[in-house]
């Protein structure tokens, strides 16, 4: 075995000390309680991608005994497995050779590797700065912690260095430890090692959920997949929505923000996302927002920067504000429009922070550029005009003693000038693209000034029309904007509409049949009504004719006489002659001229517009029933009306 310390050497990360050991530039550690490997660096000395990784993690390694940490530092975290299930991964991939000096150490019983090299810090470091006495708080909160946990790793480290034994104290044993670790019989006794068994055991459970959560996330944001998890909707109750997904430490917040996804932002913040929470470069969502072009790609930069406004005060490792990422986006990655777009946001967002805005766009990184030496170095007249009319001051210099004047200043004379030399000596022409050599066009010092002057002219009107340009693109997508909300209130309208309609198409589906149904019942009232009356004047003409044959036989007379003198009286008190004698009176009455037969033919036609008359009153009758409804409802009404009226029959109502 190699015994060689100069190959190893020992830290402590999250307050487990470790030996580590650089190989192929990935910092493979070993944990010096109980000489587990983290199979994740293994796997990176393999040369395994993200998603690799993942695929032998989850198939292989997981499905044994493991450890799964996650949190606290970044190089910490990883799949733990023992020494010799780490010693066959890397005979599985060949790499036993190169893992040797940190699988094979065997450390003396008198002294121990020395120190990692990174962990020797110099004491004269500079101090962070802060915005002010308190929009800096959340940014420093930040950064200390940071500072303090690397130094509470130096002190472990430090107080280790004379520790050669492998057998670790109970101080050792890291708590952050997810499953038991397989330990000598005699170290595994007693109630606190069943307590802390149990406990373990609780936590790897944990531990796994979670990171099987962030794979499920990361899988969602790498690829194509539009349909957001369910696990982002429906949170189960041990989601933590500010776990680390990836190896920079971004959260599912730091990814959604960097790729335009409002819905998911909400679902996250909804679920308990810290805004303030940051990567290893101490960057906030909302800076990741800014880094890329998505937001600007898909308009959404307003409704996101909403959301996430309280953390524009933070800085990262670099000193830097979101205000500098965002120019930096011009600068570095060749997008002014999305830059320009950004911060037209932020600025109009605060606008009337006037003097706290001041302070924030003068606020320099570590190589003391502020946004505005920035975008004068990004040749970004629209960036450099709306940060000067907001605060920011021209005269700040940088370490390389220029401050924003001295950018433009040199961009004018650049610009001026219609060929220059760049920085290979090559000469450049006014579009800054390298001019091919030809043969001069004048050879008169005027001609040249003048062709000079024409050209600068002539870059002086591109320009303008460059902006006029983009001035219009502006107010295209303003009305565009306008026409898209319109277009949703519209189409939300015709959904109501349609749904009203739909509503009433399925009321007046059964219209058809109770139109008949009426219909039906109307005709067999008018039939009720006739038959009725007929009835009536049968049983009257009946009773009519039954009196008159009782008459007559009471009076003694012969059938189809009309009286007899010796006729005897009637019951009514009328005599058989009274009635003659009526009936010679009726006679008598008649006009000259007329017979009985014209009386009755009159008394017909009497008779038939009394009938016509009577047919026009019952179909005006049945049509007033129908109007006012017969239904059960009205009839309740009439029981209810005759019994309030003093006990009326309910067909007088």
């Amino acid at each position: 075995m190699l015994t060689d310390r100069s190959s190893s050497s020992q830290a402590t990360y999250s307050g487990v000390p470790v030996y580590e050991c650089i190989i192929k530039d990935v910092a493979v550690m070993r944990r010096r309680s109980d000489s587990w490997l983290n199979a994740t660096q293994i796997l990176k000395v393999v040369g395994l991608d993200k998603p690799q990784r993942t695929r032998v993690l989850e198939r292989e390694i997981q499905k044994g005994i493991h450890e799964k940490v996650q949190g606290g530092y970044g190089k910490y975290q990883g799949t733990w497995i023992p020494l010799d299930i780490a010693i066959e991964l890397a005979e599985r991939y060949n790499i036993q050779a190169l893992l040797a000096p940190i699988t094979t150490y065997v450390p003396s019983a008198t002294d121990s590797p020395p120190p990692a090299p990174k962990h020797t810090i110099s004491t004269s470091n500079r101090s962070k700065k802060v915005l002010s006495a308190d929009a800096g708080a959340l940014g420093r909160s930040r950064r200390a912690t940071s500072i303090e946990t690397e130094s509470e790793a130096i002190g472990a480290t430090q107080n280790n260095a004379s520790e050669g034994s492998m057998s670790p104290s109970p101080s050792d044993i890291s708590s952050s430890s997810r499953t038991p670790s397989p330990m000598p019989a005699d170290r595994a006794h007693g109630p606190y090692a069943a307590q802390q068994a149990a406990a373990a055991h609780h936590n790897g459970r944990e531990a796994t959920n979670q990171a099987r959560y962030a794979d499920i996330i990361l899988d969602y944001f790498v690829t194509e997949n539009t349909t957001v998890p369910s696990l982002l909707i429906n949170p189960p109750p041990d989601f933590n929505p500010d776990m680390s997904i990836d190896d920079d430490e971004h959260t599912a917040l730091h990814w959604a923000c960097a790729m335009g996804r409002i819905r998911v932002v909400k679902l996250l913040l909804s679920a308990g996302a810290d805004i303030f929470r940051v990567n290893t470069n101490q960057q906030t969502a909302l800076m990741r927002a800014t880094m890329f072009s998505n937001n600007y790609d898909l308009r959404k930069f307003p409704e996101l920067f909403e959301l996430l406004h309280r953390s524009i005060l933070n800085i990262d490792r670099n000193d830097r504000t979101v205000f500098h990422h965002v120019v930096d986006l011009a600068l570095s990655r060749g997008k002014p429009h999305a830059a320009r777009y950004y911060m037209e946001t932020m600025i109009n967002r605060l606008a009337d922070y006037g003097d706290q805005l001041a302070d924030i766009l003068n606020f320099q990184d570590d190589e003391g550029e502020t946004p505005l030496t920035m975008a004068a170095r990004a040749r970004s007249k629209r960036l450099v005009r709306l940060l000067l009319e907001h605060g920011a001051d021209p005269k700040i210099r940088n370490k390389e003693g220029k401050n924003a004047e001295d950018y433009i200043i040199e961009d004018e004379r650049f610009r001026s000038s219609p060929s220059r030399t760049g920085p290979a000596g090559i000469e450049l022409g006014a579009d800054g693209l390298p001019v091919l050599p030809t043969a001069s066009l004048h050879t008169s010092e005027a001609g040249q000034r003048t062709a000079g002057r024409a050209v600068t002219l002539m870059s002086n009107l591109l320009h303008s029309l460059a902006d006029s340009y983009d001035s219009e693109i502006h107010t295209a997508d303003k009305k565009l904007t306008q026409a898209h909300g319109l277009l949703k209130q519209i189409q939300t309208e015709i959904e109501d509409s349609a749904k009203v309609a739909e509503g009433l198409h399925h009321e007046a589906e059964g219209a058809d049949d109770e139109r008949k149904r009426v219909d039906s019942l109307q005709l067999a009232l008018k039939h009720g009504i006739n038959k009725r009356t007929r009835d009536d004047l049968e049983r009257r003409w009946a009773e009519g004719k039954q009196a008159i044959k009782r008459a007559r036989l009471q009076a003694g007379l012969e059938p189809g006489a009309l009286s007899s003198s010796s006729a005897a009286n009637q019951p009514d008190g009328t005599t058989a002659g009274d009635a003659e004698h009526e009936a010679k009176k009726s006679l008598d009455a008649l006009p000259e001229g007329k017979d009985v037969k014209t009386a009755i033919a009159e008394l017909k036609t009497q008779l038939g517009e009394v009938q016509k008359k009577r047919s026009e009153l019952v179909d005006t009758f049945v049509s007033r029933a129908r109007e006012q409804g017969t239904g059960k409802t009205m009839a309740a009404y009439r029981r209810l009306i005759a019994a309030g009226c003093g006990g009326i029959a309910p067909d007088e109502v």
